[in-house]
């Protein structure tokens, strides 16, 4: 449902207007008039009403509150605009007794005020002018602040509440467009009772003959449903309203479709459950429920677990409503908590679009919430080569928002090309063409194969079950709306695994001890996942060559297991600024090849940098930004291990005992180091640097 929108009356000429006009005929001078006013606006303020405070005097005993009027709330309530009011007031109440001049905002919608510290209620009105020229305030609404002396708070007051008396009216207008198959429409107004309740009804109009129109309605709050039928379904909505005094409320133009009917499926059904994208139990604020479609549904492969718990917390009452019928109700006054769990049966619903209405009483004011639901049919076979068929409906999604497929059973491991297998859960996301976060977490297998699939660019996020323990070479390769994956049980993944998840943000391994790659010239496991942030692998014990090659957006990385890091495993991984490797023995070439940011490496138990190539770039190639080493237990440093590290000006090597060919070559700034006189030095090891060795 969109927002309603309010139309507000012309605005009576202020007294500054009428001020002008008389001055325009004493004073033929513009600028005789600007000066009039000015002189005269300044004796208005200094004797305005209230003596509020200037909001640039500032007392370092007192603190300062900016409060702005709100234009509207996040509650589905309608509420006016409020360039409709006249004028605002505020009024003050300390908690301590203490008090403040009140402040009256003629043109303005927000003040800064200075008040002593303490706790502070804040009420603000909203004024009208009435039919007799008398100002009537309209709506007020209230805010609590905390004041701290010297500094400054800021608070927002929606006025929410109207004035409700019988002879404050306002005016409610509506036009709904109906499709021509429609038999009976009615629109059902009700008011809010002294018991809390939308219990009063006022008026049922018959909208299939007035679709549109208008009508004079006290001020306060109203629930509006909306009651269709054809010859083969009803459907329902509901919407709440405030009536304003003097202001006139315009309920959007509803405009309904054959999409909004659904058609009958067939007699057998299966008992759906209704899934918001979350388990069992979980607490959902009732303003928590999503504008997109939400899915009812089903169990097995789906599989969203019974129902929804919703906890619409500090509403005294609640009520639910599915295609205008209530499913579910909680009695008036039973608390600030409100909890109301409820399932909706498929037996009596057609697959297809429903509308489900969430209405509650909050702080004193009605708010609700309307969402689309889809009703989906199932099998019986629970099977997942249905999930094509079963999602054909869903409308277009974006990777900011796939919907959400929980699978139970699957054999991800199995090779065949029938049955519940990973084949036919991929060969159904083809056909489907949507956006999916996939978990898998109740499925079965010990490894995870390659399967190429169109499919996969569609995966934005997967969790797999504990059982799963190996990731098979490019089992995910070009998923390029894959943001995140979980992999509890994970022990190995192999080259490829995730090459070119260009959209890739984070890698959760609690239990992976090795990335493996044992070709010469394959893509690491995450090459190019250039978005690549965050990596958690505490038990990684080896990463094999080009692992991390080209993850430019990964600055920081802790791998505390971490024995052995091969060739090119970080190369070209420009953002990185520092990586934690306590245990780390053996580094082999170009491992961090190009690594520009990093400034600083510690290696407290490595033993070796080595270089097993002739020609091959060194384990810190054109690290050009790295000052600090620490390897107090290094013996061997192989050939180009530092060339071209243009910023390193010093290096402790007490252990070393031999350094490979060009190993410093280009570090223009080193002039210092300490190793023992034993050390072996191959020729050209410090070619183009500043280190001269005593005694050569």
């Amino acid at each position: 449902m969109i927002k309603p929108q309010i139309t507000m009356p012309v605005r009576r000429q202020s007294g500054r207007g009428k001020l002008f006009d008389v001055l325009h005929k004493l004073l033929p001078d513009v600028s005789a008039i600007a000066l009039a006013l000015f002189y005269i606006e300044a004796f208005m303020a200094c004797s305005q009403e209230g003596g509020a405070p200037s909001p640039v005097q500032q007392d370092p005993a007192k603190g300062r509150i900016h409060i702005r009027i709100a234009k509207e709330g996040q509650q589905r309530a309608v509420y006016p605009d409020i360039g409709g009011f006249v004028k605002f007031t505020l009024t003050f109440a300390s908690e301590d007794g203490k008090s403040a001049p009140d402040v009256v905002l003629e043109q303005e919608t927000s003040a800064e005020i200075a008040l002593e510290p303490g706790d502070w209620n804040i009420t603000a009105a909203g004024w009208i002018n009435a039919a007799n020229s008398e100002l009537v305030a309209a709506a007020y609404g209230g805010a609590k602040a905390l004041v701290i002396a010297g500094e400054t708070a800021t608070v927002e007051i929606l006025l929410d509440k109207p004035l409700i008396e019988e002879e404050m009216k306002g005016m409610f207008e509506w036009r709904i467009h109906l499709p021509d198959f429609v038999e009976t429409a009615a629109m059902i107004l009700s008011a809010l009772g002294d018991d809390g309740t939308f219990s009063i009804p006022i008026d049922t109009l018959n909208i299939s003959e007035e679709s549109e129109g208008a009508m004079s309605l006290p001020s306060g709050y109203y629930r509006v449903d909306i009651a269709l039928s054809t010859d083969y379904v009803e459907i329902g909505m509901s919407e709440i309203v405030c009536i304003y005094a003097g202001l006139t409320t315009v309920l959007p133009d509803m405009e309904f479709t054959a999409d909004d009917f659904p058609l009958p499926s067939g007699p057998e059904y299966s008992t759906l459950e209704i899934g918001i994208g979350m388990e069992k139990g979980d607490a959902m604020d009732i303003r928590g429920l999503p504008d997109e479609p939400v899915i009812l549904s089903r169990t097995g492969a789906m599989g969203f677990p019974g129902a929804v718990s919703l906890m619409a917390k500090g509403f005294t009452w609640i009520e639910c409503l599915l295609d205008g019928k209530q499913v579910a109700s909680t009695a008036s006054g039973t608390g600030d908590n409100t909890e109301i769990t409820f399932i909706i049966d498929s037996s009596g619903l057609n697959d297809g679009r429903h509308f489900l209405s969430l209405i509650g009483m909050k702080n004193g004011a009605p708010q609700g919430r309307e969402t689309i639901v889809t009703v989906i049919s199932q099998d019986e076979t629970h099977s997942v080569a249905s999930l094509a068929e079963t999602f054909a409906a869903l409308p277009p999604n974006t990777r900011e928002k796939p919907y959400p497929i929980k699978i139970h059973g699957v054999d991800l491991s199995s090779p065949k090309k029938s049955g519940d297998t990973l084949w036919t859960l991929y060969d159904a996301l083809v056909a489907l063409k949507r956006y999916v976060a996939l978990d898998l977490s109740g499925c079965e297998g010990s490894n995870l194969p390659n399967i190429t699939s169109e499919s996969r660019q569609y995966i934005t996020s997967i969790i797999l079950p504990p059982s799963i323990t190996a990731i098979a070479t490019n089992a995910f390769k070009g998923c390029a709306a894959l943001v995140s994956i979980e992999m509890p049980g994970v022990l190995t993944i192999e080259h490829g695994a995730f090459d070119g998840c260009e959209n890739m943000e984070s890698i959760l391994l609690p239990e992976a001890t090795e990335i493996v790659n044992e070709t010469q010239s394959g893509s690491g496991a995450f090459h190019n996942c250039v978005n690549l942030t965050s990596v958690y692998a505490p038990k990684l014990k080896t990463i094999g060559r080009r692992s991390f090659y080209g993850c430019t957006s990964l600055a920081g990385i802790s791998l505390p297991s971490v024995t052995q890091i091969d060739e090119y495993a970080f190369k070209g991984c420009t953002a990185l600024a520092s990586i934690e490797t306590p245990g780390v023995l053996r580094i082999k070439q170009a491992a961090f090849d190009g690594c520009e940011s990093l400034e600083s490496i510690s290696l407290p138990e490595a033993i070796e940098i080595v270089n097993e190539t002739q020609s091959g770039y060194g384990a810190f190639y054109k690290c050009i930004n790295l000052t600090s080493v620490y390897a107090p237990k290094l013996k061997t440093i192989g050939h180009r291990s530092f060339y071209g590290c243009t910023s390193l000006a010093g290096i402790s090597l007490p252990s070393v005992t031999q350094i490979g060919e060009y190993a410093f070559r280009g570090c223009i700034k080193l002039v210092n180091i300490d190793m023992p006189q034993s050390a072996v030095i191959a020729d050209n090891a410090f070619t183009g640097s500043g280190f001269i060795r005593s005694g050569a």
